[in-house]
């Protein structure tokens, strides 16, 4: 520790690009003290004096009183933590604590710091530091009794504690209470879901152990014990109560959690489009979102679902007296409304951006203060999707919660069905909040970079499975977190999107790109593209990306889910995702430097029953790769991902069924589809017709061979799913 004076400790100045924040500074007043009517000190001992350990004197710190507890939220920022722990000198005959320093990621996982004793006549102090912290939620810094057994003169010193903090954009780090971490769920309890579609909410606690129920299920859905999971097709719209219950220790408590079934949520699948920022910045214009609409449709794009063209930050020009926004003239000559008119001309879906501030992270104009105008004239321009971001707001979830409220009931008033897009990094957990105020889908992270492994607080590939891994309870139809925009396409052609790489900042390899790509269908994100359309940098490679739509078709799954974490051993990386008709999809990631060879485990993953024969489809390359009981083996190429869809091979009256996916015809006729699917007959089957948009507009059981669904002129999806396969074609009435 640097020293100023003779005896006198100080925190040593940030170096450039970071900033030094005491911990001092943060609500100490949330913090646990073990010496009752007491409350621990900013910069003092706790009886008040300068903190002072082994003669030396600290400029900084916290004076507590053990068993004290100390919890710090890291806000995705922080990188190391310091501080020299030990029992302050104005305890002279006594002072002995154990202490435990110690990190918690979202899931609950734990590692430890640093543990041991402090005695004041033995080791009076010890230094700390806490690195590697980006990854982490929380940092615990806690002490209880020593080996006296008792509290008596437990006087704790966090002495000259700073956590070092790169701002990204970002949250500051905050103290939160025991209090406010108590809650036994870690899962959604606001949850969608459409008509006649298939429903899955996963069911998780809080608390390693804890026994999971539930009661007052709606028809039509069952509770799975051996899986914690509700599950079933809700036949009815409407809005549904049922409750979790969680028993821990013989005492059970019950939460409400309410479902919605409806046939018009804003947000049935994640949406799929371009956004701005990494490439374009501040040179958006109506040229650029012309071009991108014509590279949608030119390129084949569109028709594998690419239907949303959003601008970002820098669209806007100044406000006029009144408040009204308007866009930059110059490049937007003939105003928003016209170039939504062309967007929607199109087909397509169109969003811009704000701030729940005075102002954006570029310093354009926000919509603090001007919800009621902003929602109004984005309703007359046409505007479907607005993307709000969180820059020069307050740190606090309240605020955050408040603003984003008003921002969403405003749209609501207007009357557009506008959705909101949350964008606030992830800092105080959107996922846990988010539906519940009106937003539709979060961003949990950092902006995204160009690259395998981001430096710093960049957010590379590695770094997005880090934030993702652990949120699947979070998800759902309507209720969707997002990994912010795809690199694919940029190859270093990016502007911010360049910066916190390391290395050469030349962008991805086909296959690292590719891992991203897969990984975002995988756990069912929003997709914005985000390269330049002005440009010509989509390679053959990014097309036949684009184009897949056997892994667009997971992302865009009706169900809504996000592929659970398998298992991460061997610098492999699995996940498993549940599919509306009954499939299960299965990735593995290799995130080493060498290509490795990768084994599922069938009875390791809770959607497959390890004694049942699956068929395999190989989902990047389209192909089939046979079947497989208990196991599969795969290879995977150096930051690679291989996907695989499993679907249970059927037996029917003790004979493998013949059923194929493939003889279905769909006919279009005058205001109807007539469906065949033949050698069907008495076998169950879900018929579910959808817009472009993934929303429900009719759905039917059926047992017959055939089928007649009546529908208005238009375009439509229609899916047949029957004997855990489905069938999905675009029909134009």
């Amino acid at each position: 520790m640097w020293q100023g004076g003779s005896n006198v400790v100080t925190i040593p100045d940030a170096p450039w690009g970071q900033e030094y924040i005491r911990l001092s500074s943060l609500e100490i007043e949330k913090t646990k003290c073990g010496w009752e009517n007491h409350t621990p000190k900013k910069d003092k001992s706790i009886d008040g004096n300068n903190i002072t350990i082994g003669g030396k004197v600290y400029e900084s710190g916290v004076g507590t009183h053990g068993p004290s507890q100390i919890i710090i939220k890291l806000n995705g920022s922080v990188t190391d933590f310091y501080t020299v722990l030990g029992v302050d000198d104005e305890v002279k005959e006594a002072g002995n604590f154990d202490y435990h320093v110690y990190v918690k990621a979202e899931g609950g996982a734990t590692e430890d710091v640093a543990k041991g004793t402090i005695n004041r006549f033995s080791n009076q102090s010890v230094d700390i530091h806490a690195d590697n912290l980006s990854g982490w939620k929380y940092l615990y810094l806690e002490t209880s009794n020593g080996t006296d057994g008792t509290n008596t003169c437990d006087h704790v010193d966090w002495a000259n504690a700073y956590l070092v903090f790169q701002d990204q954009n970002s949250t500051r780090p905050c103290i939160v209470s025991a209090e406010e971490l108590t809650t036994k769920l870690a899962c959604a309890t606001t949850v969608f879901s459409q008509p006649n579609v298939r429903f899955m909410q996963k069911v998780r606690s809080t608390v390693t152990g804890a026994q999971l129920s539930v009661s007052n299920l709606p028809a039509g859905l069952t509770w799975n014990a051996d899986r914690n999971i509700v599950e079933g097709v809700v036949a009815e719209e409407g809005v549904y109560t049922y409750q979790i219950n969680v028993t821990v220790d013989g005492e059970t408590t019950s939460e409400d959690v309410t479902l919605t079934v409806s046939s018009s949520l804003q947000h049935p699948v994640p949406f799929m489009g371009w956004l701005s920022w990494n490439s374009v910045q501040g040179n958006i214009s109506q040229k650029i979102i012309e071009q991108a609409v014509e590279l949608f449709q030119n390129k084949g794009l569109y028709e594998c679902g690419w239907n949303h063209i959003m601008m970002d930050d820098l669209w806007q020009g100044t406000r006029k007296a009144d408040g009204t926004p308007q866009p930059n003239a110059s490049r937007f000559p003939n105003g928003l409304k016209t170039v939504a008119d062309y967007v929607h001309k199109n087909g397509m879906k169109f969003g811009l951006y704000t701030d729940a501030a005075d102002r954006t992270c570029a310093g354009a104009f926000g919509s603090y203060g001007y919800e009621g105008i902003d929602a109004k004239t984005y309703a007359e321009w046409g505007v479907d999707v607005v993307k709000c971001d969180y820059c020069y707001a307050p740190d606090d979830v309240e605020t955050a919660k408040k603003r984003y409220k008003a921002l969403a009931d405003a749209f609501a008033a207007a009357g557009n069905n506008t959705m909101l897009y949350i964008c606030e990094w992830g800092v105080r957990e959107p996922w846990k909040w988010g539906a519940e105020v009106g937003g539709r889908c979060w961003r949990i992270s950092q902006d995204v970079r160009d690259c395998w492994t981001g430096s710093g607080s960049g957010v590379g590939v590695v770094q997005s499975i880090e934030a993702m891994k652990n949120l699947s309870a979070y998800q759902g139809v309507n209720r969707f977190n997002d990994s912010d925009m795809l690199c694919t396409g940029l190859h270093a052609t990016g502007k911010s999107s360049n910066d916190l790489c390391g290395g050469t900042g030349a962008g991805m390899t086909d296959d690292e790109y590719a891992t991203q790509f897969a990984l975002w269908c995988m756990w069912s994100s929003p997709m914005a593209l985000s390269f330049d359309p002005s440009k010509n940098t989509l390679t053959d490679a990014d097309f036949k990306l684009l184009r897949n739509k056997e892994l667009i078709a997971l992302n865009q799954d009706r169900m809504g889910q996000q592929g659970d974490l398998i298992s991460e051993t061997d610098n492999l990386v699995v996940f498993a995702k549940d599919c509306e008709n009954g499939d299960v999809a299965l990735s593995v990631t290799n995130m080493s430097s060498s290509e490795k060879q990768a084994t599922f485990d069938f009875s390791a993953i809770p959607a497959l029953d390890p004694t049942k024969t699956y068929t395999v489809r190989d989902v990047m390359e389209n192909t089939e790769a046979g079947e497989a009981t208990g196991t599969f083996t795969t290879d995977v190429r150096k930051h690679a991902t291989r996907v695989f869809r499993l679907a249970e091979k059927k037996v029917v009256d003790g004979v493998a069924s013949t059923f194929s996916e493939k003889d279905f015809t769909f006919v279009s006729g005058k205001n109807c589809v007539k469906i065949n699917m033949p050698e069907t007959a008495g076998l169950a089957k879900r018929i579910l017709v959808s817009d472009f948009e993934g929303r429900v507009v009719s759905g039917l059981t059926t047992t017959a061979d055939k089928a007649k669904v009546a529908l208005a002129k238009g375009t439509y999806l229609v899916t047949v799913v029957c004997n855990a396969q489905a069938r999905t074609v675009k029909v134009q009435i």
